[in-house]
């Protein structure tokens, strides 16, 4: 989770900042985790005018993309599409404001037999992948 617009948390405060993209805490999981952040920075009252809201965190990320909202709590692995240029200022808040997000993978019974999914997930598991993961800013398991 990084919030894209802002490198300090006091910044969500300024009249710099007019609109705070947030996917929907109820239907998605990052959502859920800024309304944490907000909520344990003791903003939530404060910032209740600024948010904007997403029906997901892509659509959180376009807002700010597109300059809709001035800052966004968003995937971190979203970042690396962007220019370096545009990639700035951002703001990691601490894991200990919000509950880990989990990004599972699963292999469903009917595709128990298929080669590409049984190698999709192995692939999944190898260190390559994994530092794939890690890299685009996921916890491993």
């Amino acid at each position: 989770m990084v919030v894209i617009g802002i490198d300090i948390p006091d910044q969500l405060r300024s009249d710099k900042v007019s609109r705070i993209a947030i996917a929907n805490p109820e239907l998605a999981p990052y959502g859920k985790a800024a309304e944490q952040i907000i909520s344990g920075l003791g903003l939530s009252e404060s910032l209740t005018s600024k948010l904007v809201q997403g029906e997901n965190v892509g659509q959180a990320f376009a807002f700010v993309r597109t300059g809709n909202a001035q800052a966004g709590f968003v995937s971190e692995a979203q970042i690396f599409d962007l220019p370096a240029t545009q990639q700035k200022p951002l703001w990691h808040p601490a894991r200990e404001l919000y509950s880990p997000i989990a990004q599972d993978a699963v292999l469903l019974k009917q595709a128990e037999q298929l080669p590409a999914a049984i190698a999709f997930i192995d692939y999944l598991q190898s260190d390559r992948a994994r530092d794939i993961i890690a890299k685009h800013g996921y916890d491993l398991p």
